[in-house]
């Protein structure tokens, strides 16, 4: 059983009611990655298209949380190797405070803030 498969499952089981909206985007919340959700992103017949934003909403939650993940889990790194690093850490200290600097929302402020930390 696929991962929105078994969620949709687990929630009818528990007596949980969604609506289509909810379901469909329960379903299609791994966007491209999955085949089976191109009928909803790359169809021509506007009628198949998600209806509501709540589609793109959990797959980019989903995909941040897997970025998220992947981060907290990378290797750590060798930093004993010789090289120069000081151009480099200025470019993402200064991406950091680019890409942070419209966030409005403390909380997200910080989550992003040590997300951008390596």
């Amino acid at each position: 059983m696929t991962i929105p498969d078994r969620s949709l499952f687990l929630l009818q089981e528990a007596g949980i009611k969604y609506s289509l909206n909810e379901m469909l985007a329960i379903r299609a919340h791994d966007g491209l990655y999955d085949d089976a959700n191109k009928a909803y992103f790359m169809s021509r017949i506007p009628e198949s298209r998600p209806k509501s934003v709540i589609t793109f909403i959990l797959h980019q939650a989903d995909f941040l949380a897997a970025e998220v993940e992947k981060h907290i889990h990378a290797p750590t790194r060798d930093i004993s190797k010789n090289f120069t690093a000081a151009p480099k850490i200025r470019a993402q200290a200064k991406a950091k405070t680019k890409a942070l600097g419209g966030i409005k929302n403390d909380g997200l402020k910080g989550v992003m803030s040590n997300f951008f930390d390596e």
